[in-house]
């Protein structure tokens, strides 16, 4: 997958969370490193109301997870990729892809 792929398919995930391989694969397309991906342990809770609701866990079971959003901002981040700041993880997700979109058709043309 291309750069430029990597970042369409990131923005096609809208208020998404990604499972931590998914997250590094995604930052590997992106030319970054999968090992640094700030991905965090996400509790399965559906008796809580909020709570998380991880399909095929058991309650209190732990994955490691990464917000769609907060991905393609760390992306932004670890290339210097300005962006304007958003209130909302959908709103977040599409300023930040927007300006990874414009980043790597810019390396591209190089």
């Amino acid at each position: 997958m291309t750069k430029l792929e990597a970042a369409d398919k990131l923005s096609e995930m809208d208020h998404g969370i990604l499972l931590r391989d998914e997250a590094q694969e995604l930052s590997i397309d992106m030319g970054l490193d999968a090992g640094a991906v700030p991905v965090r342990a996400i509790e399965h809770r559906p008796d809580l109301p909020k709570g998380a609701r991880l399909t095929g866990c058991k309650i209190g079971e732990k994955r490691w997870m990464i917000g769609a959003d907060a991905l393609a901002e760390w992306a932004c981040q670890q290339l210097k990729v300005k962006y304007e700041s958003k209130c909302g993880r959908g709103s977040r997700l599409r300023e930040c892809c927007a300006q990874l979109r414009k980043h790597f058709k810019k390396e591209r043309a190089r």
